[in-house]
């Protein structure tokens, strides 16, 4: 019925395509803008750099042209390979995705046209409308714990699996999930513990698809039953006293379940709210500039460069 397809065979000398603003040299036939299916392994190919350049590190079908509302199907594996590609969007006419088609180390999110009547994306993991199914995690993703929203009852195969991503240490699954497809998890990137809100008993109960062997990760991992989920990283009201010695404000914070690895903040503001001054918390312990602070605010992030928070900062007015 449709004769409008992406194909591997398109591109497999090709070591970059065209980034998005910038025109494609191919014909009609060729132009995956006009295509109806985005086939199995249509950008699978190891020599290629898909939106590799420092300019272009993502894949967003919005910003190609209205023509790719016509793309209504993407195959297995279809961007298997892309080991640059950071951000997907999915259009609002894809009705089918297969399997795994997004299959790249670095991928961060996976979001949706919220016009799209089949799919939804919620913190960037691809789901079916209705939110009863997993159908991808993007791994890339910097986050530490993943708790699946209460509702689904699928996991499907390969929601989670890469090979090199180990970022994950923690999984939560709700008692709602009825369903695991095969092959969740590959063997490195399984996290240690996965939280299980209902009981063993209802755990045996789950059907789980384990074709040879597919899913031993996730059955090998320490299973914590009726269990909401590791304990959350906590930021306890920081102290904050003016040292007459120094002129400055010494800045006291304690935490609870913060991983060490993480990055403790202290930043000072005015009394119209404005930025003044930041500190890195070490020891607990961080001074900052006394003049002018009407406000001190303690942020945990996972990291300097991500400035991703792990917990909601807390903040003390001075006195």
């Amino acid at each position: 019925m449709y004769s409008h397809f992406v194909t591997a065979r398109k591109y497999e000398d090709k070591e970059e395509f065209k980034a998005p603003g910038e025109r494609a040299p191919f014909s009609f036939e060729q132009n995956p803008l006009n295509s109806r299916f985005v086939s199995f392994g249509a950008f699978w190919c190891t020599k290629m750099k898909f939106f590799c350049t420092k300019k272009h590190s993502s894949f967003n079908c919005i910003v190609y042209d209205t023509a790719i509302d016509s793309v209504i199907y993407i195959g297995d594996y279809a961007f298997g390979s892309c080991d640059n590609l950071k951000s997907v969007t999915i259009p609002k006419n894809v009705i089918r995705i297969d399997g795994a088609p997004f299959y790249g180390y670095r991928l961060t999110e996976i979001n949706v046209d919220t016009d799209n009547k089949c799919f939804a994306s919620l913190d960037g993991v691809l789901f079916n409308k209705e939110m009863t199914k997993l159908i991808k995690y993007p791994v890339g993703n910097a986050r530490k714990n993943y708790k699946i929203p209460d509702g689904v009852t699928e996991i499907g195969s390969s929601a989670f699996w890469d090979a090199y991503v180990r970022s994950l240490t923690s999984l939560t699954i709700p008692k709602s999930v009825t369903k695991i497809g095969d092959g969740i998890f590959e063997d490195y990137s399984c996290p240690a513990d996965v939280y299980y809100a209902g009981s063993e008993e209802d755990w045996a109960n789950i059907d789980i698809t384990n074709n040879f062997g597919g899913n031993d990760p996730l059955l090998n991992a320490t299973i914590h039953y009726n269990s909401t989920g590791p304990a959350e990283p906590e930021i306890k009201t920081p102290e904050v006293t003016a040292n007459e010695e120094t002129g400055k404000l010494d800045v006291t914070v304690e935490t609870e379940n913060v991983p060490d690895t993480a990055v403790l903040v202290a930043v000072s503001y005015g009394s119209d709210g404005e930025y003044m001054d930041k500190a890195e918390v070490g020891d607990g312990a961080a001074a900052l500039p006394a003049e002018g602070v009407k406000t001190v605010k303690i942020f945990a992030w996972e990291s300097l460069e991500s400035m991703r928070p792990l917990c909601p900062a807390k903040e003390v007015a001075v006195r």
